[in-house]
């Protein structure tokens, strides 16, 4: 799911068997976050057995579609996902995941806010290059992209994925069409990019 941090978006992973929340120390310093020593001796264990080293622990606000909520993250070395929201903050701000929809629906305050989940860079909720398409250096054009199915002849947001990074992606809401919309892009680089096709592809997350 995606968390806003002041400015920043950034993709947290809900993990209901970790009961700490945590951060990449990577991730801390890009956003600026002071880091506290932490008093905890507790070790933590990666689910493959591994133990995090714990460096320290920041207060964060939190922004869920406009609401705050503050909590202390966990700063740790060698994290595999940026951020990962634990069972700890699912218990402090009455959170579930209601299954029974697809995809799965994250709550918060007893169901006050409800937004869908995603897999990083998925088919379902991405879209894909058309066409392998050549970009010169500080180039903006407009391009033919797939669409999911499940978007088909239906109108939807269309947003740049963290993952993707050697391009700009304008947010816009766009009609799906035949499987197909359009998606403005910008290079911003001092060199050529090429997008490729089905062979190679590239996602924008679609909502």
């Amino acid at each position: 799911m995606t968390v806003e941090i002041g400015k920043h978006k950034l993709d947290a992973l809900v993990d209901t068997g970790a009961i700490s929340t945590l951060m990449s120390v990577e991730a801390a310093k890009a956003l600026n976050l002071k880091i506290n020593p932490t008093s905890s001796n507790r070790p933590l264990v990666s689910a493959t057995g591994s133990e995090l080293e714990i460096i320290g622990h920041t207060i964060v606000p939190l922004y869920f579609k406009g609401l705050q909520v503050t909590h202390t993250v966990s700063i740790v070395k060698q994290l595999t996902a940026v951020f990962l929201l634990g069972s700890d903050f699912l218990s402090a701000n009455s959170g579930s995941i209601d299954y029974t929809r697809k995809p799965p629906v994250f709550c918060l305050f007893d169901g006050l806010i409800n937004f869908q989940m995603f897999s990083r860079c998925d088919e379902t909720n991405s879209v894909t290059v058309a066409q392998t398409t050549c970009f010169p250096a500080y180039h903006e054009a407009y391009i033919r992209v797939k669409t999911g199915s499940k978007f088909n002849n239906r109108d939807a947001q269309l947003e740049q994925h963290s993952c993707i990074s050697c391009v700009t992606v304008a947010n816009a809401f766009v009609a799906c069409k035949n499987n197909e919309t359009v998606c403005r892009l910008l290079n911003h680089n001092p060199f050529v990019i090429v997008l490729k096709g089905n062979e190679n592809r590239k996602n924008y997350r679609l909502g």
